[in-house]
């Protein structure tokens, strides 16, 4: 057995991350995205890879460059490829063919954000686009004197939330829903669809195509203090937005039933505040209360597992309903683990799908439901992309990439140790121990790792951070205190 080396901090920039994986109409492949730190640049960079689920074939890039390539979507019948690109200088729409001929820049319009959604005729994509109320005034500018003119960029904030990791300052800043036609005579034309002080995120088509469903609100003290949303829907070719939910708490990434009757989304109702777990509510198109799904399921849905170490743009999960709409699929954090489980639409009762001591933080499925595609890291594993064969009460897992194959050969990692302790009066916690790896049992030095949130929840992820302390003679205890997810 080779004997590995210790960690150093400069092997963050030796690690590969891979994130998003979209599985193809017919299952065959999954484009993923693969990112890594440029140490001469200080930034990410990424390009798209697609692997074949038979494990047959190397994975192979799909787009190459020294910019951001990321959330790649394929169009229903497999033969397109969307995704967003920063090369033209900003965050752009790209369309390619799926083998990975030059791509096509697809958009000229502020800064695209979230994912691409193709309508299920292929014809139209649905997304967000950030607009500021810059853009507007620019054509004005030249009007103004120059007093006018240089204190233009004096920022005044007015909104509570006025900025944001990864995105800069929210002020004067608005996501709203827009259309673009890529084939036909309208081919290339914006459709915006949505307007005034509203954010709106996460766009689904409804299986007709007639309508999209998106979450979002106007932007107020209230819904900025209480991070309230709401499902609404919209005619895909324009029209009034017509509001589903009534605002009892946050309601986000909606998904259509098959027969275009119900939408899943992830919320709760803010019954314990903030610190609710989030869970799968339906609600009727035609309107009425939603009804929580998941209602007295222990564990919140969704993936609250902490990283460190992730690349760039991971997007949220989207509840997946069956093919004849009498389940589900969604992941759930539970003790320090992330695993996809299946809820039956009739009654709620949930089914754990997956096991082990890991965490599938991206998943998307093949048509029908019948495979998926996930991105998992463990302790000692910083990710990879796996494939499932759904089979009724589980799912059958092989491993498709290992990006970071040569780095883990000439280094030795930490595996954590488990311990449980009781807070008095409280549950059950839990909590883990990296002991360095060249221990014999003397005593160390010890870190103690505290999360905040609360509602988050450590487990059994690759922590780059942990790893280089335990490396360098440390022991790292990291617990869930009480409130953590999970």
């Amino acid at each position: 057995m080779r004997y590995g080396r210790r960690l150093i901090s400069e092997d963050l920039f030796n690690l590969r991350a891979v994130n998003d994986p979209q599985i193809s109409p017919d299952g065959s492949r999954v484009a993923y995205v693969e990112s890594i730190m440029d140490r001469n640049t200080n930034k990410y960079k990424s390009r798209i890879w697609v692997a074949s689920t038979s494990g047959n074939d190397e994975p192979r890039p799909l787009t190459s460059g020294s910019e951001l390539d990321y959330a790649p979507r394929w169009s229903p019948d497999g033969q397109l490829i969307s995704f967003i690109s920063s090369r033209s200088g900003s965050r752009q729409r790209w369309i390619m063919h799926n083998t990975g001929e030059e791509p096509q820049l697809f958009s000229h319009l502020g800064n695209v954000a979230g994912v691409p959604v193709w309508s299920p005729d292929g014809r139209t994509i649905a997304c967000i686009i950030r607009l500021s109320a810059g853009d507007k005034e620019r054509e004005e500018e030249q009007a103004l004197n120059p007093r006018e003119r240089f204190s233009k960029n004096v920022l005044v904030v007015n909104q509570l939330r006025y900025k944001l990791d990864s995105v800069g300052f929210l002020v004067n800043k608005n996501w709203h829903l827009f259309t673009v036609q890529v084939k036909g005579p309208g081919r290339g034309v914006f459709q915006q669809l949505t307007f005034g002080n509203y954010n709106f995120s996460s766009p689904a088509w409804s299986p007709d195509g007639l309508f999209i469903a998106v979450a979002g609100n106007r932007i107020s003290e209230r819904t900025e203090l209480d991070l309230v949303n709401d499902i609404w829907v919209i005619p895909s070719g324009g029209g009034v937005a017509r509001r589903l939910t009534r605002g009892a708490g946050p309601a986000n990434y909606p998904s259509w039933s098959p027969d275009g009757r119900f939408i899943a989304y992830i919320g709760h109702d803010r019954k314990s505040g903030y610190y609710t777990n989030r869970g799968i509510w339906i609600v009727p198109l035609e309107g009425g209360e939603p009804r929580e799904l998941t209602a007295g399921f222990k564990y919140p849905v969704g993936d609250y597992a902490l990283k460190d170490f992730l690349g760039i743009e991971q997007p949220g999960v989207t509840p997946h309903w069956s093919s004849d709409g009498k389940s589900i699929l969604m992941n759930v954090s539970a003790n320090g683990t992330v695993h996809l489980w299946r809820f039956s639409v009739p009654d709620g009762q949930g089914k754990q799908l997956t096991h082990g001591e890991r965490v599938i933080y991206n998943l998307s499925f093949s048509f029908g439901a019948r495979r998926a595609a996930m991105a998992v890291t463990a302790s000692t594993l910083p990710n990879d992309i796996w494939v499932g064969e759904i089979n009724g009460e589980s799912v059958n897992q092989r491993r498709l990439t290992r990006v970071n194959r040569d780095w883990l050969d000439h280094v030795k990692l930490a595996r954590p140790t488990r311990f449980t302790f009781r807070s008095p009066g409280g549950p059950e916690e839990e909590g883990w121990i990296l002991h360095p790896p060249y221990s014999t049992g003397e005593e160390h030095p010890g870190i103690l790792q505290i999360h905040g949130g609360p509602s988050a929840m450590y487990g059994y992820v690759f922590f780059f951070e942990f790893q280089l302390l335990a490396s360098n003679g440390f022991a790292v205890i990291f617990a869930n205190p009480r409130g953590s997810m999970g």
